[in-house]
C-alpha cells in the first residue's frame, strides 16, 4: 500500500535529491528550500556557471504549480520585461494597464540575474515586489503571490543606493567553483545529465508547509544565543538591522522545520553565518561567532584549517639560494599539516551529521596543502 508523504517528508527527500544533483552547494540547497518556507529572499554571489539559475529551476520544476519568473537585468531592460507589456485595448478606454501572466507580478518564485544592474525605475518596482508582495496596475495596489526571489550578482552593489535592495536579500551566498577532486570527477562524468530531480509536491503541500513553520517553538535559551551572536558582532562592528534580526526568527523555524525538528536547536543557528555579512570579508568573522556557539566542532575543524593555512606560510620561496633550507622548511611544514590532519579525522565522530560536510571540507583543503607543498619540495630536488 502507498503511504502518503507529509509536506515535511517530501521536502527532506528533495533536499537530499538536489544534494546529489548540485555538488558542494549544501548550504545554497538549504537556504533556498529555507527561503520558500520563511517566505524571505536570497541573493548569491559569483562568477557565471555555478549553477546558480539551475538551482532556482530545478526547484521550481519541483513545486507543481509554482511559476517561475527570470529575467536578466541590464541599464537597458524595460518595465514591460518585468511586469508585462501594456494592455493597449484598457489603454484605449483610459486604463493603464498591463498584462501580466507570466511575468513577474504572476511568479511564485523569481530569478533574477544580474541583480542590481537595472534602471533606477525597475529596481524601485523590484523593492516593492520583495519587501511589500505586491504591484501597482492600473491605479491599483495588487498583492503578488511571491514566495521567493532569488538574486544573482558578479559583484557587491558600488552605489548607495542600492543598499535598500541588497538588505532585501536575507540570505546572500559567495558561491565558488566545486573544490574537491571528486566533485570535479563527478562533474566532468556527468556530461550535461539532467538536474532535474523525482521528489515533487504541490503548491498547496508547499503553502501548508509554510503555515506549520509557525508551529516550530523558539525556546528562551535560543533567543539568549541569538543575542550573544549579536553583541559578540556588534564589538567587532559588524552590525545588522533590527528588520533582519527579527527575519531571522522565521528562517530559523525554518531550518528546523526542515531537519523535522518541533523546536529552533543551537545547531540550527549555522544558517545566520549567511544572514549577517554585508561585505564578504567579514563572513570568516560571522562564521567564527556563530560556529563557536552553535558548533563548536565544526569551529575547531575551522580553526585547525586556519592553522594549517598559517603552515604555509611559513615556507620558503623559490627565490632563496639553499634549496637544502627550503626543502627542509617544506618537510617541517607537511609535518605539521599531517598533525592537523590527524586532529580533523577524529572531528566527524564528534559532530552531528549536519556538520560533517564542512569538516570534510576543511580536510580536503589541508589535505591539498600537504599535495601542493609535496610537490614544491619535488620541483626543487630536480633543480
Amino acid at each position: 500500500m502507498t503511504t502518503t508523504k507529509t509536506p515535511a517528508e517530501k521536502l527532506s527527500t528533495m533536499r537530499s535529491q538536489l544534494r546529489g544533483k548540485f555538488l558542494e552547494r549544501t548550504a545554497e540547497i538549504d537556504g533556498l528550500l529555507c527561503a520558500m518556507l520563511a517566505r524571505h529572499h536570497v541573493l548569491l554571489l559569483g562568477p557565471p556557471g555555478e549553477a546558480k539559475s539551475a538551482l532556482a529551476s530545478v526547484v521550481t520544476d519541483a513545486i507543481t504549480g509554482a511559476d517561475l519568473f527570470q529575467v536578466l537585468l541590464t541599464k537597458t531592460t524595460t518595465p514591460e520585461e518585468i511586469c508585462g507589456p501594456l494592455d493597449l485595448p484598457a489603454l484605449e478606454q483610459g486604463h493603464y494597464r498591463r498584462k501580466v501572466d507570466g511575468y513577474l507580478p504572476t511568479a511564485h518564485i523569481a530569478y533574477i540575474d544580474e541583480t542590481f544592474k537595472g534602471s533606477s525605475a525597475i529596481l524601485n518596482t523590484m523593492l516593492t515586489a520583495l519587501n511589500e508582495r505586491s504591484f501597482d496596475n492600473d491605479g491599483g495596489r495588487h498583492d503578488i503571490p511571491l514566495m521567493t526571489a532569488v538574486g544573482a550578482s558578479n559583484e557587491l552593489p558600488d552605489d548607495r543606493d542600492l543598499g535598500a535592495l541588497y538588505d532585501r536579500f536575507l540570505l546572500r551566498y559567495w558561491v565558488e567553483p566545486v573544490k574537491t577532486r571528486s566533485a570535479r570527477r563527478t562533474l566532468l562524468q556527468r556530461n550535461g545529465a539532467s538536474l532535474n530531480i523525482t521528489e515533487t509536491m504541490t503548491l498547496a503541500e508547499l503553502e501548508t508547509a509554510i503555515e506549520d513553520v509557525e508551529k516550530v517553538t523558539l525556546e528562551d535559551t535560543i533567543v539568549d544565543r541569538l543575542l550573544d551572536i549579536r553583541e559578540a558582532l556588534e564589538d567587532m562592528s559588524i552590525v545588522a538591522s533590527d528588520r533582519r534580526w527579527i527575519q531571522i526568527i522565521r528562517l530559523l523555524k525554518a531550518r528546523a522545520y526542515l531537519d523535522g525538528c518541533d523546536s529552533v536547536e543551537t545547531r540550527h543557528l549555522s544558517i545566520l553565518c549567511d544572514c549577517l555579512w554585508k561585505e564578504p570579508k567579514e563572513r570568516s568573522e560571522v562564521v567564527k561567532v556563530v560556529n563557536k556557539l552553535a558548533h563548536p566542532v565544526t569551529a575547531e575543524a575551522l580553526e585547525a584549517l586556519d592553522a594549517a593555512e598559517s603552515e604555509v606560510e611559513k615556507v620558503p620561496g623559490f627565490t632563496g639560494s639553499n634549496h637544502a633550507d627550503v626543502i627542509n622548511g617544506v618537510r617541517a611544514v607537511v609535518r605539521k599539516l599531517t598533525a592537523v590532519v590527524n586532529d580533523l579525522d577524529g572531528l566527524p565522530s564528534k559532530a552531528p551529521e549536519s556538520e560533517s560536510a564542512e569538516i570534510d571540507q576543511a580536510m580536503a583543503k589541508v589535505d591539498a596543502m600537504i599535495s601542493a607543498a609535496k610537490a614544491k619540495a619535488e620541483k626543487l630536488v630536480e633543480l
